[in-house]
């Protein structure tokens, strides 16, 4: 290995001990040691050593403290890993001294650092649901969150004590306890949301080109992944879609757009919520109901495949193109099909968990 790969690993090591690692540089720290197992029982030891400061307090420790360190590194490392006695390639004396390095650099992170604390380690928390189902359930502050079919979020298990974030693949629901010192924040692949204390629905499936969040009361603003510079805020009962630069994505012309046509993407708009018979048909869901606003039958497919967790192929691509608008009762696909077909003429059967459209 090179010395320049050697220095990297080292430099990695000291990034994910003091919590600064990012996402790639771990990807790129596995790479680099996948075939160097001695690099990787150092770091194991050096960050049991360092979390534990079974040796030395690592708050009240000056960076100037070299020799200290590395004599208790390299006699840790002497009785936790004898393996290490045997490697020609890579001796004690090195293993100690890069063991230094690691602390050091984990070390001036730390220091480095505005409120200059040690990061705790945590863990994430996922609460999720298959195709077919949904679920709700409270977060540490008190914010309720209702999951549509296939969805799944994640959030951090020291949730509410600095700040409250939390990722989201599918569709979910909030209503959102008010804390004026800590946002709540929404991470996508698409787009952040960020909110106070809001009731507000959130859909973004990795399958769909589409991102959209409707507010029903408060305030949220929006920020594109692609664009952090661009916040979108909307007020109640305005709705923000983004639609991927994807020739395949279906989605229904606004009516005077705000904003269109930016960078990455085919359309970005805000316009009101849909309401048909006092029913919101973008939280529709909530209250188990199945409601579309001149939706396509490909789009609509895509639903119906989550709600009852089936597959749909189309027989006849032109039925693909069909528009509808309607509520209907999510607990009977049969019945569902049946008042689609009236108002629309096309065939359809079921058998087993597939849905045949002709």
């Amino acid at each position: 290995m090179s010395f320049s790969n050697e220095d990297r690993i080292l430099e990695l090591l000291g990034k994910k001990l003091s919590g600064n690692i990012t996402l790639p540089e771990r990807l790129e720290l596995s790479e680099l040691i996948k075939n160097e197992p001695h690099k990787e029982r150092l770091g194991n030891i050096v960050e049991e050593f360092f979390l534990n400061k079974r040796i030395f307090d690592i708050d009240q420790l000056p960076v100037s403290s070299k020799q200290r360190v590395y004599s208790a590194v390299l006699d840790k490392i002497s009785k936790k890993d004898p393996q290490a006695k045997k490697e020609k390639t890579f001796s004690l004396y090195k293993i100690g001294a890069a063991a230094a390095v690691i602390l050091f650099v984990s070390l001036l992170f730390l220091f480095n650092r505005k409120d200059g604390a040690v990061p705790v380690k945590t863990h994430p928390i996922t609460a999720s649901t298959k195709k077919g189902g949904k679920s709700n359930l409270v977060l540490p502050d008190g914010t309720k969150v209702w999951l549509n079919n296939d969805t799944r979020i994640t959030y951090d298990e020291s949730f509410g004590k600095k700040d409250r974030s939390v990722t989201l693949v599918g569709e979910a629901y909030f209503e959102v306890t008010h804390d004026a010192t800590r946002p709540f924040l929404v991470h996508t692949e698409q787009a952040d949301v960020k909110v106070l204390g809001t009731t507000f629905n959130v859909r973004s499936y990795m399958n769909e080109p589409i991102f959209e969040t409707s507010l029903v009361t408060g305030k949220v603003e929006v920020t594109m992944k692609n664009k952090t510079h661009k916040k979108i805020e909307l007020v109640p009962n305005e709705k923000l879609t983004i639609v991927n630069n994807n020739p395949n994505a279906s989605v229904a012309t606004a009516t005077e757009p705000k904003i269109k046509n930016e960078e990455n993407f085919s359309l970005m708009q805000v316009q009101p919520l849909s309401v048909q018979n006092n029913t919101v048909i973008e939280t529709s869901w909530i209250n188990d109901q199945l409601a579309f606003h001149n939706k396509s039958l490909e789009d609509i497919a895509k639903d119906l495949e989550r709600a009852f967790n089936i597959q749909v192929i189309f027989r006849n691509k032109e039925v693909m193109k069909y528009r509808f608008t309607g509520i209907y009762d999510n607990s009977d696909l049969g019945k569902i099909m049946r008042i689609m077909k009236l108002s629309n003429p096309f065939e359809y059967h079921i058998t087993g968990d597939r849905l045949i459209i002709e």
